[in-house]
Formats: structure tokens, sequence, C-alpha cells
């Protein structure tokens, strides 16, 4: 099976088809028409495609090659195409709005600012002030959250632990200014997906994947392990926030995910969460649920690992809303024994950029990292963690023998002149 895990590996030339004609496959075209024109649409595919892909955007895939099988379409003709559906910041999600404001430009495409920021606002991410006036939130952005003293010696442990490239990238995050930051999204969404970017997935391999939600990865974990790899999501939630297309693709795969609704914590037994925007504080409990707290039950992945009889784990998701120093606390042993990749949110709290890897560091040997933004703020930055042994491997997205050709977005260049000259703007102190 062909998987496209990103806009950019789509082909800039040629005829496509398409498997089937739903919303999930017109937004994708729409998208096709925007930022790969030379590409020529030839229809629904009801037979052999001739030279062209078919292209497939449904969640339940393995049917869709089944039905195309039987229609004569060869197998080495057809793309599924995986679309971050349910991920607000995710190209499909984000930019569907926008896709009528995106113009081509020199070396790539624009959006105009004002439409960039309106989404934002929509999004409750951004705010419009007095006189028109268009402001950020300036706590969304590392830069107004600088390191305590102290933190020196862990944020240098840290850098250490990077190639210069890498390490040169993260102390640049730290101070960027919230243009940049947005400049970089636009410029990095459509090229690569979160979680996906540095880790080395492999038909077979066994996932856990802490913390579901809305499960927009979930699609992209089940093409990466095939037919006979596994994915544990824990989350106490179970599936009841999925969105419908994730959801519908966790259906066609129920053989290989194994659900278990439970808290991540240190400590196994009842937990008293409460949240706090999209920070969630768990506690050990006996009987004193406070009024605005939940019980939860939790456990340590260590303890899971025991009871669930998992001899394998290659890569370890986490995203879990504040939870994830305590969750790791409880899994140290397991990251010791089956030395896998991790995928770690550390935005949560500014300080966690530093002190999750660094916990990591102090625990286990030779791991290296990379730190990447996935969102127009802090949100979304993760902290990818790999063993040594692991590095260089996984399978390769994309086509084989056509070379993914970049898109780049930029944001209209003139507003953002007018913008940065306001000091008062950028601090999100004007009103």
């Amino acid at each position: 099976m062909i998987v496209c895990n990103s806009l950019a590996q789509l082909p800039t030339e040629g005829c496509y088809r398409l498997a089937l004609d739903d919303a999930e496959h017109q937004l994708l075209q729409r998208f096709i028409k925007v930022f790969r024109p030379g590409l020529r649409y030839d229809g629904i595919a009801v037979g052999d495609a001739g030279d062209a892909h078919v292209l497939v955007a449904s969640p339940r895939w393995k049917q869709v090659l089944t039905d195309l099988g039987r229609l004569g379409v060869a197998e080495g003709r057809v793309i599924v195409v995986l679309m971050p559906f349910g991920d607000y910041c995710g190209w499909s999600d984000f930019f569907a709005p926008l896709l009528g404001r995106i113009q081509p430009a020199a070396g790539g495409f624009v959006v105009p600012w004002e439409a960039f920021h309106a989404r934002m606002r929509d999004l409750r991410f951004a705010s419009t002030g007095k006189f028109g006036r268009m402001l950020l939130e300036p706590a969304r952005y590392f830069c107004h959250t600088p390191p305590a003293a102290g933190s020196e010696k862990k944020i240098e442990r840290v850098l250490a632990a990077m190639s210069p490239k890498h390490a040169a990238a993260y102390r640049e995050m730290l101070a960027l200014p919230p243009m940049a930051w947005i400049e970089r999204y636009a410029a990095k969404i459509f090229n690569c997906v979160q979680y996906f970017e540095h880790i080395p997935l492999t038909e077979g391999d066994v996932i856990v994947n802490c913390g579901v939600c809305d499960g927009w990865e979930m699609p992209y974990f089940l093409s990466a392990i095939g037919g006979t790899g596994r994915i544990y999501c824990i989350d106490p939630t179970g599936t009841t926030y999925l969105q419908p297309f994730p959801k519908a693709c966790m259906e066609e795969h129920l053989d290989r995910i194994t659900m278990v609704e439970v808290a991540l914590m240190d400590f196994e037994g009842k937990g008293a969460a409460q949240i706090k925007g999209n920070m969630a504080f768990v506690r050990p409990a006996n009987d004193d649920i406070g009024p605005d707290e939940s019980e939860l039950p939790c456990t340590t992945l260590d303890a899971l690992v025991e009871r669930q009889g998992i001899e394998r784990i290659d890569l370890i998701k986490i995203d879990i809303e504040g939870c994830e120093i305590p969750a790791l606390r409880g899994m140290l042993d397991s990251i010791r024994r089956f030395r896998p990749s991790l995928a770690l949110s550390v935005y949560h709290r500014p300080t966690d950029l530093w002190e999750i890897p660094h916990m990591i560091l102090e625990a286990v040997e030779d791991y290296s990292i990379i730190v990447e933004p996935y969102c127009f703020n802090r949100s979304e930055t993760i902290a990818y963690m790999i063993p040594k042994e692991r590095q260089g491997q996984g399978r390769n997205w994309g086509i084989p023998g056509v070379t993914a050709q970049p898109i780049r977005l930029a944001i209209g260049q003139r507003v953002l002149g007018q913008l940065r000259a306001s000091a008062r703007w950028l601090t999100g102190t004007g009103a």
C-alpha cells in the first residue's frame, strides 16, 4: 500500500482519479487544485486507471482498496492520502476555510494575514482590539515566558543531546516572536505531520498512544504498523471524543487496537481530576473528591505492561493535558526495558520544554532529541527522543520514485511588515 502522509508527497504533474465522490475526496480535490495545479483531475475511478494515480481519502481504506481491486485498478496505482481530520491546526481542518484566499506567489503560495488571523480568532487563539487591531495571546509563545533562574543547567543538558542544527533551532524557539512562529507554521504544515516527522515506524511495530481524545493521529499510526502491529490506546475518556474520520478508521482496524480506559499517572488507584482550561490536575484520592473534581481510575504504564503482558513497545506518544511528567515517572522501567522512540508533548507548561526531555535523559542513556512545533503558537510542540539503535530505521512515506516537492506557504508580507513595526501589537499589550 502506497501512503502519502503529507500533501507535499503528491506529484506536481500528471493526472489522477478519485476513489470515491464523497466529502473527504472532494476536500482533497480542492486542496490539490490550489497546491498541485499541475495535477489534472481525470474523474472517479471505475476501472483500469491507466497512467493515472487513484487517490483514496477514505477512513475505510481497506474496504476501498478491495473494491478498487474488483474494478480492475492496479494496486500500484492506488495512493492512500492521509488527512489530519480532527486536528485543529492540521492542514485539512485549519486551511479548508482559507482555500479561496490562498494565491500562487514567487516560490510558493501566499495567504493574507487578515484571513489567517480571522481563522485563529475563530478558534479562540486570537482577538481583535480597538480600531480593528489584530491581537495574539503572548502567553502562548515561549518568548513571553522565559526560563526561570536555575533552569540553565537542565537546558544545557537537553541541548547536549541534540545535533548542532537542532540545538540552534531549540535556542531560537525560546526567543521566537509570535509572527515569526506563525510564519514557520505556515511554511511547514503541508510538508510533514505531527508525531511522524522523525519517528522510525515500520510494519509490526507496537505503539502506546497515551491520550487519544479526538484521535486524529490514529489513521497515521494504523497505516504505519500494517496488519501485524498493535496500538494500545490509553485514555480515561475512551472513545468519547473521537472525531468521525478517525473513528471510522479505527472501526476497520479493531483487531489492531487495544483500548484501556484509565489515566496514566505515577500511582495506582483512584484519582481526583480537576480540569482548568487545557490542563488536567490529578491527585491520589480516597473518598475526598471535591465539588470541582472528577473521579478517575489511575495506573502506571509499568503496571499496565505487566497486566497486559506487553512484550514489545516501539513508540510511546504522550499528550495528556499537563500530566506528562507524573505519567513518565510511572513508565521509566518500561522505557529502560524496551527503549522505544518517544513523542512527547512539551507545551502545556512553558517549563515542559526542558523539564520533560531532561527527565528522560536522566533516566536512560543514548537518546537524541529533536523538538518541533506544529502549531501557530507553542501548542502542539513535540519533543522526539530516539535511542541511537533506532535512528535511521522506519518506513518511507510517499510514492516510490517521486521526490516530495515542498509546499511553501507565506503570510501576506505587506501586512506583516506593518505589524512587525508595532512592538505594542507584538507583546499583546494593545487593546
